[in-house]
């Protein structure tokens, strides 16, 4: 089971190619780096790209561990981080999108029991 130590915050994870430590070997050495941010626009841009990208790979696992309530909390919390941040830019600077970023309020795309598990 994933415990949320073992998951990186969304700057590391998105620079590694991966939220989770130790996993996807392939990305390790491939860091992007993000230390030339100039201005805040950029910075608020990498970041709501590196929540989104956190959430994207959580909700992939919650789909796997749906049972996992510490890993659905963090999820949670994530969340409401990234849209305070998409709301924030948009605030700011324009929408980023012509439609409405609700992507993330549900995780799990399959039905429970799976054929499976009959």
């Amino acid at each position: 089971m994933i415990k949320i130590k073992e998951i990186l915050n969304p700057i590391n994870a998105l620079a590694l190619g991966n939220s989770f430590k130790d996993e996807y070997s392939f990305y390790k050495y491939k860091q992007e780096d993000f230390t030339n941010i100039k201005t805040e626009k950029e910075n608020l841009l990498i970041l709501i790209m590196s929540y989104r990208f956190n959430l994207i790979d959580m909700s992939y696992l919650l789909d796997i561990n749906p049972d996992n309530l510490e890993l659905l909390n963090h999820f949670n919390k994530v969340k409401k981080d990234y849209y305070n941040l998409l709301s924030y830019y948009e605030d700011k600077y324009n929408a980023l999108s012509n439609i409405a970023f609700k992507d993330f309020d549900k995780y799990c795309y399959l039905a429970k029991p799976w054929v499976g598990d009959k």
